[in-house]
């Protein structure tokens, strides 16, 4: 999971992004920020000044074109023909094109005086874009503490839901890359509240898929599986049924982490018919076949002996009653005696225990049972599975006759 993966996504999308604050009367300027191409924003009316606007739509219309070097030519004759107090806007210009051509050194150089222009003039839309664009330039530069500024401030540039949202996923996806929970913990209901507001879904989907993961990580299973749920209602939304079941394989993970044996059942399954839908035929079978590990874990006992050795009995011994009974695999019944016997319950344990010899032959699990006998206090025979009565029914005693098996364990 890479937070960068976030603003590299977003870049694609900026100058600087279609979330831009809105105003009045569109001009090139405006017209480029929705990701319109060159001939559109040719188009466009100038901007207001006395004169290299028509230099300076021109250039935004190249970059446009993906023609990097002639755009910086032409905003270069821009910034020569604009007055003073608007070179701010070519320069802003220029370092658009340096930092999609990845010029990073450049480009800073450039952004600092662009958004000095735009702070001056109080003009918060450019502000607000601009920022967007260096803070995302310095998280690929891994200046975090700058790249957090700019977000910050570009949030607070908006009462507009849809640029707010964009800035608040920018700053979780800064605590994602730099594994800050708290960080994350303060924004991700931002990004979900003023997404919800934009009908965003998307963004909420993945929201939630990536704070969710930090808290996995973070070893909080239980509040993973919680945030999932959000992912998954944001999917829902989307119709995509490749992305519900996406969110759905990742709720059934955190499920089966937090010891809910049923929760993952349900989510994998979900997922699964939902791939198929989708004609998704590999992804479904990856998630059966991944449910059928994740189940046996968790039937054949082994689920419960974690749990059991990181000090959570609870969760242990949830992860026997939520498997159904025939499914319980023997280690899995000496688990659960093992979860009363953590838990100081030796009532129940001793119930189980007697409940378990009754289906256990002798061996080596007849010798964990007596352990776990040892443990509760129970009489232990010195040979358990040895029987001295005759091996036919209804038959008289024989005197010195030798023990025999019976093939049953004993305590």
């Amino acid at each position: 999971m890479s937070g960068l993966k976030l603003f590299s996504a977003m870049l694609a999308a900026l100058w600087l992004s279609s979330c831009a604050l809105p105003e009045a009367s569109p001009t090139c300027l405006d017209i480029a920020e929705t990701g319109a191409d060159g001939r559109a924003i040719r188009a466009a009316p100038l901007p207001a000044v006395a004169s290299g606007g028509k230099e300076l739509c021109e250039g935004i219309a190249l970059i446009r074109d993906q023609r990097g070097e002639v755009a910086r030519a032409m905003l270069a004759r821009a910034l020569e023909a604009l007055p003073a107090t608007d070179s701010w806007l070519a320069q802003g210009a220029l370092a658009w094109s340096l930092t999609l051509d990845k010029q990073n050194d450049e480009a800073l150089q450039l952004w600092d005086p662009a958004i000095a222009g735009a702070v001056r003039t109080g003009n918060r839309k450019r502000e607000y874009s601009f920022r967007m664009v260096r803070g995302t330039l310095y998280a690929r530069a891994e200046q975090y503490a700058p790249s957090l500024a700019d977000f910050t401030a570009a949030y607070a540039l908006s009462n507009e839901p849809r640029p707010q949202a964009q800035a608040a996923y920018s700053v979780l996806g800064l605590a994602v890359t730099t594994n800050n929970l708290d960080l994350a913990r303060d924004w991700y209901p931002k990004v979900m509240q003023t997404a919800a507001a934009a009908k965003d879904v998307a963004t909420q989907s993945k929201a939630a898929e990536f704070y969710a993961q930090m808290l996995e990580e973070a070893g909080q299973p239980d509040e993973a599986a919680k945030v999932y749920d959000n992912a998954v209602t944001a999917a829902r939304a989307t119709g995509s049924k490749e992305m519900q079941a996406e969110m759905l394989e990742y709720q059934g993970q955190a499920r089966f982490t937090a010891g809910d044996y049923r929760g993952g059942e349900r989510a994998y399954g979900e997922a699964a018919e939902l791939a198929r839908q989708a004609g998704q035929t590999e992804f479904a079978a990856q998630l059966d076949a991944s449910l059928r590990a994740r189940l046996m874990r968790y039937e054949s006992g082994d689920a419960c002996g974690v749990f059991l050795d990181a000090g959570k009995p609870e969760i242990a011994e949830r992860t026997v009653t939520d498997v159904p009974q025939e499914r319980r695999s023997w280690a899995l019944q000496a688990c659960e005696i093992r979860v009363f016997i953590k838990k100081n319950d030796p009532g129940r344990a001793r119930q189980r225990l007697e409940g378990l010899i009754q289906k256990t032959g002798t061996g080596a699990q007849c010798g964990e049972l007596r352990a776990l006998a040892v443990q509760i206090g129970m009489t232990v025979d010195a040979a358990p599975q040895l029987s001295s009565s005759s091996s036919y029914p209804n038959s008289p005693p024989v005197l010195n006759a030798p023990p025999v098996y019976d093939g049953r364990c004993r305590l």
